[in-house]
């Protein structure tokens, strides 16, 4: 594939995700930073939202506790909300070497916020 038929399918696949956590657009922010660095951090953003999709899957298919549930889908809204509204590319980059649930934690805050 040519990279901007891979960066197509990852953006779709993106999407999915975001419609899958309940956003209305759908549409990830375009990122701010330099051309170099906003081409890499797409990259990086997407594969670290399909990495989150199959943690959470993962999660929500091991969870029994109905309480326990509820609290997880309000941290994980709370925390994709925060990360559909990241538009510095920068902020994706410097967490290229963390896992899902880091990034999860990372981005809570800036979905309580909203």
């Amino acid at each position: 594939l040519c990279r901007s038929c891979y960066i197509r399918g990852q953006e779709a696949a993106a999407d999915t995700i975001v419609r899958r956590f309940n956003f209305q657009e759908g549409d990830l922010p375009d990122l701010n930073g330099s051309p170099k660095q906003v081409s890499w951090a797409e990259i990086i953003r997407l594969n670290k939202l399909a990495e989150i999709d199959a943690l959470v899957s993962r999660l929500r298919a091991q969870s029994t506790d109905l309480q326990k549930r509820a609290t997880f889908n309000t941290k994980i809204r709370q925390a994709m909300r925060g990360l559909a509204d990241v538009e510095e590319a920068e902020w994706w980059i410097e967490r290229r070497t963390y896992g899902a649930e880091l990034i999860l934690r990372d981005a809570i805050p800036l979905g309580e916020e909203k």
